[in-house]
């Protein structure tokens, strides 16, 4: 069995949309329980005191600041805690807190600041511990960098029966890596032994791909984004894929592949005038392009991709 042309497969990704609820990027974690709670109150009436001592301009706070130090370093699900989430306010964060010099004497300006400006507003509108689940909640979204990537090994491990290149044994018929999560050195010497140009990564500030697989003669590069809605951002990762499958090399056995989920790819489907003149339809009309010029590649989004890797395991 052949493979179908890089436009069927597009086709067949317009065919199937995005589903809502994809289990990759569900993080459904319930992070408060009954010890979390007993250090969240904890700290709480230890800010009561640190701010009563401050407003009182006792000289005793100390102790108190100490405390409050250490339990913040003890248990890092405070960070999801009111106080912590403040910080934000004063362009700082819980991560560069952990990094910075004196964070000590930081977190003594962090709480005058605290209990000047929030603290008798978050008590009168009575925080409680589900602020620590609810402001985690919030920050999942943050957590799905890598999602989309063991999308991709998922789904190549389970038509293609391919496993990770854990060596440099770049001889083998069949494998994957993956390049930006540590593996850049093996996918160098792939580059060079096959004599890979991979052009936009030397105009891209040396950005390297996602993933790469091999089956038998032939090396398909991926580049993997997960875009909901549009924007600055959204439409920049958009520009980004459509630009990755403009690349050719000399060899007709490497491909590059964009894949792109999320329920932003169902407005492609939406969009059936040609003759529309907004981002999406532009946007649309290019990927098209590109894939009339440079036919070794393919835009492929989560049910594209798998109809794809299903016909290249009957070759």
């Amino acid at each position: 069995m052949a493979l179908k042309n890089n436009f069927e497969y597009w086709k067949l990704s317009l065919a199937n949309p995005e589903s809502i609820g994809d289990d990759f990027y569900i993080f459904d974690k319930i992070i408060i329980n009954e010890e979390l709670s007993k250090y969240s109150e904890n700290m709480r009436e230890l800010i009561i005191s640190y701010c009563v001592l401050k407003r009182k301009k006792y000289n005793d706070s100390e102790k108190i600041l100490s405390d409050i130090y250490n339990l913040i370093l003890e248990k890092e699900e405070l960070k999801y805690t009111e106080f912590i989430a403040f910080w934000k306010v004063l362009d700082f964060s819980y991560s560069i807190f952990k990094k910075y010099p004196n964070n000590k004497q930081v977190l003594s300006k962090l709480l005058d600041n605290y209990c000047e400006k929030r603290k008798e507003l978050y008590d009168k509108y009575c925080f409680s511990d589900i602020t620590i689940q609810a402001l985690y909640d919030s920050n999942a979204s943050r957590k799905k960098g890598s999602s989309g990537i063991k999308k991709i090994i998922n789904l190549v491990e389970k038509n293609l029966k391919l496993k990770r290149l854990e060596n440099t044994e770049i001889n083998r018929n069949q494998f994957y890596i993956t390049p930006d999560k540590g593996q850049k050195d093996v996918y160098v010497k792939i580059l060079k032994k096959y004599k890979i140009k991979a052009t936009l990564q030397k105009t891209n500030q040396g950005k390297i791909p996602d993933f790469l697989f091999k089956v038998n003669k032939d090396i398909y590069i991926v580049e993997a984004k997960h875009v909901k809605e549009g924007g600055g951002e959204q439409n920049k990762s958009i520009t980004e894929l459509i630009n990755f499958i403009k690349q050719s090399e000399n060899s007709s056995n490497i491909h590059y592949i964009s894949f792109l989920d999320g329920i932003y790819f169902n407005l492609f489907i939406s969009y059936k005038d040609k003759k529309r003149n907004n981002k999406v339809s532009r946007q649309k009309r290019e990927i098209e392009r590109a894939l009339k010029d440079f036919k070794q590649n393919y835009f492929l989004n989560t049910k594209g991709l798998e109809i794809f890797l299903k016909d290249l395991s009957r070759i």
